[in-house]
C-alpha cells in the first residue's frame, strides 16, 4: 500500500497500481506525471508488491547495464526524461519485447523520438498511469482516511488555487495543521506556498521563467506569447505544464499567478506594460480584484489607455467592472482631462447620481469639443431623477441640441418642466451623426409624438410614434442618461386616451428588452405596478413592485416617490383607512421634496383622491395647484390632463363636495370634443353628481360604471355603483349595483380572509368561474333568457351579457353551442338543478358600499 501518512498524487493510482500487480503476464507498466504529482512513489509502490508476488526487481542506476536483464526481471526505470540518449534507446529496445518486464516513470516534457516510441510500445500491453491533477473527493477521501476534519470551504480554496496540481496539493497536506480557512495562518499557508512556487520558479529555464511571468500578469487564458511562435510555443506550454506550473492548456496556476503577481518589480511592470494592461484587464473580466494590486505604484499612460477603452467596452454590460477600470486607469495615469466624463456615465449607470454629479461638475471644469452636450444629458438626467425636472430643463437652456438624440432629451425636460418654447415647437432639426441610427431615429419619433401629444386635439399619430420610439429605444441598447424613459412617456400617453392593455405591452416589451440598461429596471417595474393597479390586478402589482425592491441599484428619490405611490394605491384600493393613513404618514415628508413635472401628473393624480380620504387635501393641495399650472403652460393637453381634472373630481366626491368638483369637471368638458377619455369622465361626474343628490338611475349608472373600466378606471366604475348602492331604498337596485361593483373591482385574495370563497367548475385556473358566473351558467343551461336571469339574480340583463361574454373568454368558447357544450361538461346535472345561491345578499350587508 501507498503510504497513508504523507498524500501525493500516487494515491489516485491505486486501483491501477493493483490492476498491474495481479495481472497475467509481464509486469509493464507506463507511470507519466508533471513534477511532484508522485511518480517515484507509484514506481516504488509497484516494486515493493511486485517483488511480494515473487518477482525479480531491478532498478536502474548508472551501474546497471540494460541489455544485462533478462525479460522475466522487471526493470524500473524513473525519470525516463533524464537519461542520456543512448540509454534511453536501449529501453526502447526492451520496451519492444512484449514479454520483457518493464516499469517507466517519465515526465510529459520531453518527448523525443525515442521517449514517444517507448510509450507506444508500453501502452500496447496497458493504459498508462498519469498524475499530476486531483480532485476535490480525492482530497476529501485523504482527509478522511486520516481522519482529520476541514471545512468545505477549505478544499474548495485547495483546489481553486492549486488548480488541482498534485504537487501544491501534496506540499499543503504534508502538515497536519497547515489547511486554515481563516486568519493569518491561512495568509501564511498560502504565503509559504507562493514561496515555493518563486523557488521552483527560479530554477526552470530563462524563456520558460520570462513566458510564466508574461502569461501571470497577462491574465487567464491570455494565451500570447510574444517572444516565441510555433513550435517554440507549444514546447514551452508542454515543459510549463511538465514543471506542474502551467496548466497543459498554457494557463498558469492561480497560486503561480498571485505569486508572480506579488514579486515582480515596479521597473518590470512599467518596461511591461502592454503585458500588465492585458491583465489588468482579464482580471477585471474574471472578477478577479487582484489587479489593483498589480497597478500599485506604475504610472504609464499607455496602461491607462488600455484599462480605460476595456472599460468603455464593458460600460453597457457591466457599469459597475468599467467604473472600478475608470478609477484604476485614473491611478495609473489616464489624462485627467479624459476621465471625469466617463466615470460619471459609469455613475449614473448604476445609479449612483452624488457620484455622477460629482464627476459632472469636475467634467465641466474643463471638457472638450463635443463633449458639452453629454454633460448636459448626464446632468439633466441626474436632476430629473432627483424630482427636480425644472432644473434639468434649465441645464439644456445651457447648450446647444447638435442632432435629433440631443435634441429629444432636451424636448425631455423642456417639456416635462412646462416649457414650450419655440425651439421644442419648431421644426425637426437636422439629423447629425445620429440621422440614421437606431436611436436617433427612436429620439426624433419620441420628440415628434411628445409635441404631437400636446395637442388641444391629438390624434391618433401622437401614441403611434410615442411607442415606436419606445420599441426603437430598446432596440438601439442605449443606456445614456435620459431626464425620462421613451417607455414612461408612452405608458402615460396610453394612459391618457384610455387604452390601458397597451399601457401594460409598453411596459412589458421595455422590461423584457432592457431599456435604458439597468439604472432604469427599477422605474419600468413601479410603472408596470401603477398600471396593474389601474388594471385591477393586484397580484402582478405586489409582484412587480417586490421585484423592484429587491434590485440593489441605489434609489433616486423620484422612484421613491413612486413606490410610496405604489404601496399608498395598493392600501387605498385593497385595505382599510387606518392602513391608508400610515402609508401617506410614511410618505407626507418625502413627497414634500419633489417639484411637479409632466410625468408626474398620473401618480399625482392617484394620490389627490387617495390623501382626500383621510383628509390630507391641504398637504397636497400646492402640488395639485403646480399641476394644473404647468398644464395651463402647456395648453392643457387633454392626454396629459384629464386624469389629473378627473381626479379633482374625485376629491369632491370623497369630500362629498360638490362644489369643489365643478372647476375640474368644467375642464373635461370643454375637453370632451376632443378625448373621447374626457367625454367618459364628464358623463360619469354627471352621473355621480345625481348619486350625491340620491337620485339614483340604476340602468345610467351600471352603464357609466362600466364606460369608465373600459376607459382603465374599473376602480372608479366600482366605487360609482358602489356609492349607488348605498343611497338607494330599494333593495333589488342595491344588490344589482353592488353585484356590478363587485364585478368591477374583484377582491383581493389578501382581504378574502373570512369569506366565502369562489366556486370552482373547472381543473385549472384559467378556467374557474367566479360563484356569480357560476350562477348564471346554471341558468344559460336552463335556457333562461338574459332578462328571466337578471330578475332572478337581481342583476340587469347587460351584467348578465358580461358575465356569458366572460365565460365564453375563459373556456375558449368559439359559439354559443360550443358554450353550452363546455358548461355541460363542467357543471354536474345535480349543480344544475339547484336553485341560484343562497349565500345572504339582503339585509344591512347590502347596505355597505365598496370603498370609496
Amino acid at each position: 500500500m501507498i503510504p497513508r501518512n504523507l498524500f501525493t498524487g500516487a494515491h489516485v493510482a491505486e486501483r491501477r497500481i493493483e490492476n498491474a500487480v495481479t495481472a497475467k503476464g509481464a509486469a509493464r507498466v507506463l507511470v507519466i506525471g508533471t513534477a511532484g504529482a508522485g511518480k517515484s512513489m507509484v514506481l516504488r509502490t509497484l516494486g515493493e508488491r511486485l517483488f511480494a508476488e515473487g518477482r525479480t526487481i531491478r532498478i536502474l542506476d548508472a551501474r546497471l547495464e540494460i541489455g544485462s536483464v533478462p525479460a522475466k526481471e522487471v526493470l524500473v526505470v524513473d525519470d525516463l526524461h533524464l537519461l542520456s540518449p543512448e540509454r534511453i534507446a536501449a529501453i526502447r529496445d526492451r520496451a519492444g519485447d512484449p514479454m520483457a518486464g518493464l516499469i517507466v516513470g517519465m515526465r510529459p516534457w520531453p518527448r523525443t523520438a525515442h521517449v514517444t516510441d517507448i510509450e507506444r510500445r508500453l501502452q500496447r500491453s496497458a493504459p498508462p498511469i498519469i498524475l499530476g491533477q486531483v480532485s476535490r473527493a480525492e482530497v476529501q477521501e485523504y482527509l478522511e482516511s486520516e481522519g482529520r476534519t476541514v471545512e468545505p470551504a477549505c478544499i474548495t480554496e485547495l483546489i481553486q488555487r492549486s488548480g488541482g496540481t498534485a504537487w501544491i496539493i501534496t506540499y499543503v497536506l504534508s502538515n497536519p495543521q497547515a489547511l486554515s480557512c481563516e486568519g493569518e495562518e491561512r495568509q501564511d499557508l498560502w504565503r509559504d506556498v507562493e514561496d515555493q512556487v518563486l523557488q521552483r520558479l527560479d530554477t526552470v529555464d530563462a524563456p520558460l521563467r520570462r513566458t510564466i511571468e508574461r502569461l501571470s500578469l497577462g491574465g487567464p487564458g491570455d494565451g500570447r506569447f510574444p517572444e516565441s511562435h510555433g513550435e517554440a510555443t507549444d514546447e514551452l506550454i508542454a515543459q510549463g505544464h511538465s514543471e506542474g506550473l502551467l496548466l497543459r492548456n498554457g494557463s498558469p496556476l492561480p497560486i503561480v499567478r498571485s505569486a508572480v503577481r506579488s514579486a515582480v518589480s515596479v521597473h518590470w511592470k512599467s518596461a511591461h506594460s502592454d503585458v500588465l494592461a492585458r491583465g489588468i484587464v482579464n482580471a477585471a473580466d474574471g472578477d478577479d480584484a487582484s489587479y489593483e494590486e498589480l497597478v500599485r505604484g506604475v504610472r504609464d499612460s499607455r496602461l491607462a489607455d488600455a484599462i480605460a477603452t476595456r472599460a468603455d467596452q464593458l460600460l453597457v454590460s457591466d457599469p459597475v467592472r468599467a467604473g472600478n477600470l475608470y478609477r484604476t486607469a485614473l491611478e495609473t495615469g489616464a489624462d485627467p482631462g479624459t476621465m471625469p466624463l466617463r466615470l460619471a456615465r459609469a455613475a449614473w449607470a448604476v445609479g449612483d447620481l452624488d457620484g455622477a454629479a460629482e464627476w459632472v461638475n469636475a467634467a465641466h471644469l474643463n471638457y472638450r469639443d463635443g463633449e458639452d452636450t453629454e454633460i448636459a444629458d448626464i446632468a439633466a438626467a441626474v436632476w430629473a431623477a432627483r424630482g427636480m425636472m425644472a432644473t434639468a430643463g434649465e441645464v439644456y437652456g445651457e447648450f446647444d441640441r447638435r442632432d435629433s438624440v440631443e435634441a429629444g432629451r432636451a424636448a425631455i425636460a423642456r417639456i416635462g418642466a412646462g416649457h414650450l418654447d419655440s425651439e421644442e415647437s419648431g421644426a425637426e432639426l437636422p439629423g447629425g451623426n445620429s440621422a440614421t441610427s437606431t436611436l436617433g431615429i427612436a429620439m426624433r419619433l419620441l420628440r415628434r409624438g411628445l409635441r404631437a401629444s400636446l395637442s388641444p386635439t391629438p390624434d391618433s399619430s401622437a401614441i403611434k410614434d410615442l411607442v415606436r420610439a419606445s420599441e426603437l429605444y430598446t432596440a438601439a441598447r442605449a443606456s445614456a442618461p435620459i431626464p425620462e424613459l421613451p417607455a414612461v412617456i408612452a405608458t402615460q400617453a396610453a394612459i391618457g386616451v384610455g387604452d390601458l392593455p397597451r399601457a401594460g405591452l409598453i411596459l412589458e416589451s421595455a422590461i423584457a428588452g432592457g431599456q435604458g440598461g439597468e439604472w432604469a429596471r427599477r422605474r419600468l417595474l413601479l410603472w408596470q405596478s401603477l398600471v396593474a393597479i389601474q388594471a385591477e390586478r393586484p397580484a402582478e402589482a405586489r409582484q412587480a413592485l417586490a421585484e423592484a425592491e429587491e434590485l440593489t441599484t441605489p434609489v433616486s428619490i423620484r422612484d421613491a416617490l413612486l413606490t410610496h405611490v405604489v404601496r399608498i394605491m395598493l392600501v387605498r384600493r385593497y385595505e382599510d383607512v387606518a392602513a391608508l393613513e400610515g402609508a401617506w404618514a410614511t410618505m407626507r415628508e418625502s413627497f414634500s421634496y419633489a417639484d411637479v413635472d409632466l410625468y408626474m401628473l398620473f401618480p399625482l393624480g392617484m394620490l389627490v383622491s387617495a390623501v382626500a380620504r383621510v383628509d390630507e387635501s391641504g398637504t397636497i393641495a400646492p402640488f395639485l395647484e403646480s399641476g394644473l399650472e404647468l398644464l395651463e403652460r402647456l395648453g392643457n393637453p387633454p392626454i396629459w390632463a384629464v386624469h389629473l381634472w378627473w381626479s379633482g373630481v374625485q376629491e369632491g366626491i370623497v369630500r362629498n363636495a360638490p362644489d369643489a368638483l365643478a372647476p375640474y369637471a368644467k375642464r373635461l368638458v370643454r375637453a370632451l370634443p376632443h378625448s373621447s377619455l374626457a367625454s367618459t369622465m364628464a358623463a360619469a361626474g354627471t352621473v355621480w353628481v345625481a348619486v350625491l343628490a340620491g337620485r339614483v338611475d340604476p340602468d345610467a349608472v351600471e352603464e357609466t360604471a362600466r364606460s369608465l373600466a373600459s376607459a382603465g378606471l374599473a376602480w372608479d366604475g366600482a366605487r360609482l355603483a358602489g356609492h349607488a348602492a348605498s343611497r338607494t331604498e330599494d333593495r333589488k337596485v342595491a344588490t344589482r349595483l353592488l353585484s356590478v361593483a363587485r364585478d368591477l373591482h374583484p377582491k383581493d385574495s389578501k382581504e378574502s380572509e373570512g369569506e366565502e370563497a369562489p366556486r370552482v367548475v373547472a381543473g385549472n385556473g384559467e378556467t374557474q368561474l367566479s360563484e356569480r358566473e357560476f350562477d348564471v351558467a346554471r341558468l344559460v343551461l336552463r335556457g333562461k333568457t338574459y332578462v328571466e336571469i337578471g330578475e332572478s339574480l337581481f342583476i340587469s340583463p347587460r351584467t348578465v351579457e358580461h358575465h356569458v361574454a366572460h365565460m365564453r373568454r375563459r373556456l375558449s368558447a368559439t359559439s354559443r353551442s360550443d358554450l353550452l357544450s363546455k358548461l355541460r361538461m363542467t357543471i354536474s346535472p345535480s349543480e344544475e338543478s339547484e336553485s341560484p345561491s343562497t349565500r345572504n345578499h339582503g339585509g344591512e350587508s347590502l347596505r355597505r358600499p365598496v370603498r370609496t
